[in-house]
């Protein structure tokens, strides 16, 4: 290898290290999700730092709908295969259940 094409190569070597690593410092956040199955939310609590999402995924054999008990998110009505996404700005304790069948209940934690 040419003494050019090393040299290029360290460089664009810390270019790519320097990208991930502000990429990890200005807010990647971590995924979140919640599965909707059997009548229940797996996990039924969730902890998460403020900023970061959940995702409910509706793996069950009938339509369902995440409502938050404050008001402070609402998904429509999800079918099979279906998601929804809620970013938590703040931190707290935000308890959730499914409109369309009230036994489901289910808590996010946001620190």
């Amino acid at each position: 290898m040419s003494v050019l094409f090393r040299q290029w190569l360290s460089v664009a070597a810390f270019l790519l290290l320097g990208a991930f690593l502000m990429r990890m410092s200005l807010g990647a956040t971590a995924a979140h999700s919640v599965s909707i199955a059997n009548m229940q939310f797996n996990p039924a609590s969730i902890r998460i730092e403020a900023g970061e999402s959940v995702t409910w995924i509706n793996n069950g054999d009938r339509d369902h709908k995440v409502v938050a008990a404050d008001g402070s998110f609402a998904s429509p009505n999800l079918s099979v295969g279906q998601s929804f996404t809620h970013t938590f700005a703040r931190g707290g304790e935000y308890a959730y259940g499914c409109q369309l069948h009230p036994r489901e209940k289910g808590m996010v934690v946001v620190k």
